[in-house]
């Protein structure tokens, strides 16, 4: 492999990215990276300032229509000569799978088709298709009118997670856990019936239990690598992505993330959440991410570096894939964990309980966090991001 092969990494700033950049730039590649113009000019240069060691060139796309990022897009990669393209992020993932055929034609984008990356990402399809063979759902429902509100409070008894089927990142997620009228009442006053049949809000059967986190590799749907990790700290506590997972080995998310990958015929990265009923132990798919996932790093950091696999995968080149990875390796987001323990407890002891449970994670084995001696810019920019959305919650989000 030649020293002079180019990658270009769009949505550069991701911590999805950064382990992107992470894998491959030490093994020789040249990275480069596309980043979306900051709304505040100031900041936007910081950002450049501080970004990763391994991002030899940043390339600045206005915000602006999709028609223009195209274009702009396609500019970069007439001048850039790169051998391969991938994204780190939700929108830049699903953008650069949308656009793969014009694209194609100046590099080799790793992405799957739009086909299957649309079917997955919504979160309705992909319940259709995961129930069709067979892999294990929450009751999932849509509610038209009330007389399907009411049918749905009957089934779930009032425990639902509503979220809109486009939804990305926990994004708009709500849960309704106090009974039946209190779901009924709360529902119509966040939803409504006044649908929006390409975003819907789901209803999901509320399920108590672990998180648990799928990520793999396939090439044609031939299964290569699936590693399930369990979320320790989410972003708000009682869900969203996570910020402290340690890897484990759960059999029936496994077998079901390769029923999925087999069924799709799918090629190159995936991630898959999935719910750990805690009193049955049985384990349900709640949704499909087909991008890079924010804890990107503790796949690669546990022997599953899919990045350089599929870079050597779209090069033509050969792949050694390890046959297991290292269970019981947890792995800290430092800045994700602060803004979360000053932010998101909802009474005293919560916020003590949190801060004794970070302060344990120091002293706890086979533990990493995401900062690097060797890469510390991103950790810097990280903090000054954490501060940030503290103080905003502190002193200008309050009601």
């Amino acid at each position: 492999m030649s020293e002079k092969t180019k990658i270009l990494v769009v949505d550069g700033y991701l911590r999805n990215s950064l382990a992107i950049l992470r894998s491959l730039s030490p093994k020789g590649y040249h990275c480069d990276i596309i980043v979306q113009e900051h709304a505040v000019k100031p900041y936007g240069l910081f950002e450049k300032a501080f970004r990763s060691k391994y991002a030899k060139k940043v390339h600045t796309l206005n915000r602006t229509s999709e028609e223009q990022l195209v274009k702009d897009l396609l500019k970069i990669l007439e001048a850039g000569n790169y051998a391969c393209m991938m994204a780190g992020g939700t929108y830049f993932s699903n953008f650069i799978s949308k656009y793969k055929e014009v694209f194609s034609k100046y590099t080799k984008v790793l992405s799957e088709s739009h086909e299957k990356m649309a079917k997955v990402h919504n979160k309705e399809s992909c319940m259709a298709l995961a129930d069709s063979i067979g892999v294990r759902i929450p009751k999932t429902y849509v509610a038209h009118n009330e007389t399907d509100l009411i049918k749905i409070a009957e089934e779930t008894n009032g425990n639902v997670i509503v979220k809109l089927e486009d939804s990305f990142a926990s994004k708009g997620l709500i849960k309704y856990t106090q009974g039946k009228q209190f779901f009924i009442d709360n529902y119509k006053r966040d939803f409504g019936f006044n649908i929006n049949e390409t975003n819907k809000p789901l209803v999901q059967q509320f399920i108590e239990g672990d998180l648990i986190d799928a990520t793999a590799f396939a090439v044609g749907g031939d299964t290569k690598a699936v590693l399930t990790q369990k979320r320790v700290l989410t972003a708000w506590l009682e869900g969203g992505g996570g910020i402290v997972n340690i890897t484990n080995d759960v059999a029936d998310v496994k077998a079901g993330a390769k029923k999925m990958l087999e069924h799709l015929n799918w090629t190159g990265h995936l991630e898959m959440d999935w719910i750990q009923d805690k009193s049955s132990g049985d384990s349900y798919l709640i949704e499909i991410n087909p991008k890079f996932w924010g804890t990107t790093q503790l796949t690669i950091s546990s022997g599953y570096d899919y990045p350089y696999w599929y870079v050597k995968h779209a090069l033509g080149e050969p792949i050694e894939y390890p046959e297991t990875y290292t269970q019981g390796l947890q792995y800290r987001w430092l800045d994700d964990e602060l803004v979360t323990i000053l932010t998101q407890p909802k009474s005293i002891g919560s916020f003590f309980c949190e801060i004794g449970k970070s302060l344990g994670r120091f002293f706890a084995s086979n533990t990493k966090t995401n900062f690097f001696i060797t890469d510390p810019k991103p950790f810097v920019k990280g903090l000054a991001d954490a501060m940030i959305v503290i103080l905003k919650t502190w002193f200008f989000d309050k009601k």
